[in-house]
Parts: structure tokens; sequence; C-alpha cells
């Protein structure tokens, strides 16, 4: 029997108040998760003299603190989980003479599991952007479908910002030891020689990357007469800039010695007259002369 009366109108409150429940819980999953890629990232790579480093370090993290989401994932991907070299031409604001501290932190994947890491990253800016952005035109919250299908998607969503938030406490907890074994080096007593000289104790010497290499480089610029450097005119500049920076120190008996165990320069002998010694002089090898592998001074 009809009764000529409508069906009640379903309450729709209690669940668009789930709805804008779980929307702001989301929102602020993502706001934590954005926050979070943005201090790693801007302690992924550091570098700077003594006095400049902890500026340049502020001044990185301002400039992530406007990006976007989608922005810092590039980077996340590009430096802290790929293992490209460190662009070596940056030198931080750090002038010629002073010396520069570089830290760069990599946990790197590759091949197939990075290109899924990246994969999944994209997808979840995508998910990001579809809340804050799309949510409203997606869902009719004034249908009582809508509003079901919406707090279904909002589970998913936040399940799916959970996994990402477990992969970033990963990748910190790598950057955390990472950063302690930092900290251990720097406090151990042979890290003056690294940051100083260049040189590792107890190791044979890489002589490309040490400071005297890159010191007689510089005092060839200054002082080179048609390619070579009077040896006596260095060891003088060594005395008045960097007197620290002895023969002995990298485990040479004289400067001569140091040249040639470096395999990086051609000595010469020039006889004057009166003189029974000469002076030595020395040049820059050309590169297709150096040897592929750094030449070393075996220690005691």
């Amino acid at each position: 029997m009809e009764t000529g009366m409508d069906e009640p109108a379903i309450d729709l409150t209690p669940l668009q108040n789930d709805i804008a429940r779980k929307v702001g819980v989301c929102i602020i999953r993502l706001q934590q998760y954005e926050q979070g890629v943005k201090r790693l990232i801007s302690t992924q790579e550091i570098g700077g003299s003594a006095t400049t480093i902890r500026d340049n370090f502020a001044k990185r993290t301002r400039e992530f603190a406007d990006k976007t989401l989608g922005q810092v994932k590039n980077t996340l991907v590009s430096g802290f989980l790929n293992n490209a070299p460190d662009d070596e031409t940056d030198n931080w604001g750090v002038g010629a003479t002073e010396s520069l501290l570089r830290v760069t932190i990599h946990a790197p994947l590759s091949g197939q599991k990075l290109q899924d890491t990246k994969d999944r990253l994209d997808s979840f800016v995508a998910l990001r952007n579809e809340l804050v952005h799309h949510f409203t035109e997606r869902f009719n919250l004034q249908s009582y479908e809508d509003c079901q299908r919406a707090l279904s998607y909002l589970d998913t969503t936040h399940a799916a910002i959970d996994e990402q938030h477990q992969e970033l406490r990963g990748w910190e907890e790598s950057a955390i030891r990472i950063t302690k074994a930092a900290k251990e080096l720097i406090q151990s007593p042979g890290f003056e020689d690294l940051l100083i000289f260049g040189i590792v104790d107890g190791q044979p010497h890489e002589w490309p990357k040490t400071v005297v290499v890159q010191y007689l480089k510089m005092i060839e610029q200054d002082f080179a007469v048609d390619g070579w450097t009077c040896l006596a005119e260095a060891i003088k500049t060594f005395q008045e800039n960097w007197p620290e920076h002895t023969p002995k120190k990298y485990g040479c008996s004289s400067w001569r010695h140091l040249i040639h165990e470096s395999r990086l320069f051609d000595l010469q002998r020039r006889r004057q007259h009166g003189s029974e010694t000469g002076q030595i002089w020395f040049r820059s090898k050309p590169k297709s002369e150096i040897p592929p592998k750094p030449a070393t001074v075996p220690m005691g």
C-alpha cells in the first residue's frame, strides 16, 4: 500500500565529517613526508670552508624550503639515491688558498631498483596532487555512494603514505649511519692529515689528490718561465705561505724526492756559470704521460 510519503533523506553529515578528518590526516602526513625529504636532501651534500660551511648549509636548506614535492623528489633520485659523480667544479665559494670541506651522502640504488623507486615516487607525487587539488572534483560529497567511495580512497591513500614514510625512514637511518661514520672519522687522529694534507696515515698517497701537489700546480701558474718553474722559488713560496707542508710530512727526504715520487712532474737540472750544482726546475707532465695509477710512497 502506497503512503505517498518519500523515503527520509540520509544524513550525510557523519560521513562528511569522517571524510574531512581523514583528508586532514592524509594532508598532515604528506606534509610531514615532504618536510622529511627536504631535511634529507638538505644534508645530502654540503661544502665550504671552516668559516662558510654553516652559512652554506643554511642557504641550501632555504633553497629547498619552498620547492614542491615533485621538485625535491627529482633531487632525491638524482642525488641521494644515485651514485653519480659529484660536481667537483663547485667550490662552494671557497677561495683558492682556503681548504674546502665537501661532504656528500649517498644511499645508491642501481638498475631496476632505482627505476622502480623512481616510478613509485612519481606515482606518489601524482597521488598527492590528486588529493590536494582534485579530491572534490572526483567525489560528490552530497552523494552517499561517493562518500563511501571517498572513504575507501582515503584509507588506501593513507596506507600508501605510510609505506612512503617507512621507506623514507630507511633512507634517514642510512644517512644517520653514514653521518655517524663521518663524525667518527673527523674525530679520529688521522683526520687532520686527510683534511690539511690529503693523505691517510698508513696508506699509500694518491698524489694527484694531495694538497702539496695542488699547491705545486698553483706555484707553476704564478712562476713558470716557458713552462718550467724553479724549485728553489717553489720551496721559498711553501716556507712563506704553507710551512706545514714539508717533504717529510709526505714521507720524502727532499723536495726533489717528493716531486720525483709523485710521477706528475718532469725534473730538469740547469747548470749555471760558476756553479757546480745548478738549479732544479720542474713542470707538470702532459696527461698522456701520467701513469694510470697514482705512484705511491711506501709508508712505514
